[in-house]
């Protein structure tokens, strides 16, 4: 894999920058400035990156695919309470763009079993869920290109099928400029992803711990 990014080395950048962050709106209060939003979608994958969903099994109804539609990748969990928080910002946004036929939300659920993601469904809103149990979740995170785990987490993908950038923490509404910023961006060719027939044709997993809840630890291969 070339170049990869190690757990390490790409924790190290992260926090560097959240430490910047976190200084610089220190700093805004003291002058009696107020900070801005926070830093969208900054984070790399590998750029060898070739996802494969195909182990992923559906729960309830997902979004199908899209032709020409950009991919916006949640990775999250029924117990992960910022998780539940973000996901109407999440609809709302694909509403305002356009609805799935420009924005495919891809939801993917690291819950323990299916049974707890079908019995939220409803009351979150979603019609449907992608599910990766832990014995799988370790080979779709490394078909990402990432490594570890944090919830949530999002990856957004061009139309082409690539990922082009991991957000690893929960959307809030005044990052939507940056939102419309990326998903203006130019889409470059790509490999098509892996998958098998009615699995997501994109999606990502997480990569470093943060502030944010922890995801389940996911087995070395």
């Amino acid at each position: 894999m070339a170049p990869r990014v190690t757990a390490a080395r790409a924790g190290s950048r992260r926090a560097g920058r959240r430490l910047a962050w976190a200084l610089a709106g220190g700093l805004a209060g003291l002058s009696g400035a107020q900070a801005g939003p926070a830093p969208f979608c900054v984070d790399q994958p590998a750029p060898d990156a070739r996802p494969d969903l195909s182990p992923l099994a559906p729960v309830g109804t997902p979004e199908g695919p899209a032709a020409g539609a950009w991919t916006w990748v949640n990775l999250w969990a029924t117990w992960c309470e910022p998780c539940r928080t973000e996901l109407p910002l999440l609809r709302q946004w694909q509403a305002t763009l356009g609805g799935p036929s420009a924005l495919r939300l891809v939801f993917i659920s690291v819950d323990e079993g299916p049974e707890a993601v079908a019995a939220a469904l409803a009351g979150l809103g979603l019609a449907g869920s992608w599910h990766a149990p832990l014995p799988i979740r370790s080979a779709v995170t490394r078909s990402l290109g990432l490594d570890g785990g944090s919830l949530p987490t999002h990856v957004l993908l061009d139309p082409a099928g690539r990922p082009v950038c991991v957000h690893e923490d929960s959307v809030q509404a005044d990052q939507w400029p940056q939102v419309q910023a990326r998903l203006a961006a130019r889409p470059q060719s790509a490999p098509a992803p892996t998958a098998r027939s009615g699995a997501p044709t994109s999606a990502a997993a997480p990569a470093r711990p943060s502030s944010h809840t922890p995801s389940p630890a996911t087995p070395t291969p």
